[in-house]
């Protein structure tokens, strides 16, 4: 078993709280995510799996064997776990083969096990390079094949794909994906990309504030988060006022089904994703409209920005439609939502925190 679990895990570094009552269950074989701002925690609480720094209070426990808690404290080569950092933080003066086989020492097989992650990665008949004559995605694939070297249980992986340009994150992402599928091991990932933590993982963990806020799939993460903080944290969300009755919410886009009711009826507040909204060119006469304030076209397809013309809770409306149809700033449009939306009782919209990138 490769599992991982902690229970009431905090840090403090002096008199500043970094970690709060963490609780974590990670299931063996799984891909887990830590998605947070900087200055959440979640780097600090890698580095607590890894055994680089001790809890303060909690237990940590891998496989089934208590690895830090009261009067216990396993030492990170101990652990069987695998770190990729951010940089890959190779050895300049050594081969591709050298850096991956460090970690192997005089192990019997050791040339076999090597060609063996070389061929896993995607790198063979690069053994003998320096890793000033890789790429940048070469590199992070030399950090991962040395990580797994040693046959880890845990893969821990500290934003691996940051120092990298956008097109060779999202290809480089998918590959290491599919690497670490087929290895067997169980992954922690920490980002503050929420694409690349969305895409990636089978649960994901947001922290905040050394607290972590909901622990979900993806899917349920996206489209049912606990607050009105978090929908705005992960992606752009439309949250607008509503009433509630019977399962229904009445807005200024019209009725649309509430996915869990917040208890009772009256006044609420919905969340509304961009790619919920439709965008009519001409007007309905009983339709929300708005102008157009803004169009931005990402080639699949494009966000637009709305100033709405009638009150709906929100300032400014955000849409997500196909690229194929242009909505130049100053026309006027009308709004409808289709699908259900997710519902907090409340009487307004609270104030959103900065969405992750």
């Amino acid at each position: 078993m490769n599992s991982l679990s902690l229970r009431g895990v905090e840090k403090s570094f002096g008199a500043q709280w970094v970690l709060r009552g963490i609780d974590l269950e990670v299931r063996t074989g799984s891909l887990t995510a830590i998605l947070g701002p900087s200055g959440s925690g979640k780097t600090t609480l890698l580095r607590i799996v890894a055994g680089f720094e001790r809890a303060g209070a909690g237990t940590i426990t891998l496989g089934g064997r208590l690895a830090d808690g009261p009067g216990v404290y396993v030492p990170s080569e101990q652990r069987r776990i695998g770190y990729v950092p951010q940089e890959g933080s190779l050895f300049p003066h050594m081969s591709v083969a050298k850096n991956i086989a460090f970690g192997l020492g005089r192990h019997k097989g050791r040339s076999a096990r090597v060609g063996e992650l070389l061929e896993l990665v995607g790198l063979s008949g690069l053994e003998a390079r320096y890793p000033h004559e890789l790429s940048g995605g070469q590199q992070q694939r030399v950090a991962l094949a040395r990580a797994l070297a040693v046959d880890p249980g845990v893969v821990l992986l500290d934003e691996p794909f940051s120092a990298l340009d956008a097109n060779l994150r999202a290809s480089l992402r998918a590959d290491v994906h599919s690497v670490l599928r087929q290895s067997g091991a169980t992954v922690v990932l920490v980002t503050h990309d929420q694409d690349e933590a969305l895409s990636m993982a089978d649960r994901v963990a947001v922290i905040s504030e050394g607290a972590i806020r909901q622990y979900d799939t993806p899917q349920r993460l996206y489209q049912h988060p606990v607050d009105q903080r978090l929908a705005s944290f992960l992606g752009e969300a439309n949250l607008v006022e509503a009433t509630i009755e019977g399962g229904m919410a009445t807005t200024a886009f019209g009725r649309l089904a509430v996915d869990v009711e917040p208890g009772g009826t009256g006044r609420c507040v919905v969340l509304v994703r961009p790619e919920q909204i439709v965008l009519h060119e001409h007007p309905g006469a009983d339709e929300l409209s708005g102008r157009v304030l803004d169009y931005q076209f990402y080639g699949h397809d494009a966000v637009v920005r709305i100033a709405p013309d009638g009150p709906c809770g929100a300032t400014t409306i955000i849409a997500r439609q196909p690229g194929s149809v242009v909505f130049e700033p100053g026309t006027r449009v009308g709004l409808s939502a289709a699908g259900e939306v997710r519902a907090w009782a409340g009487e307004a919209p609270s104030e959103a925190e900065p969405a992750a990138q």
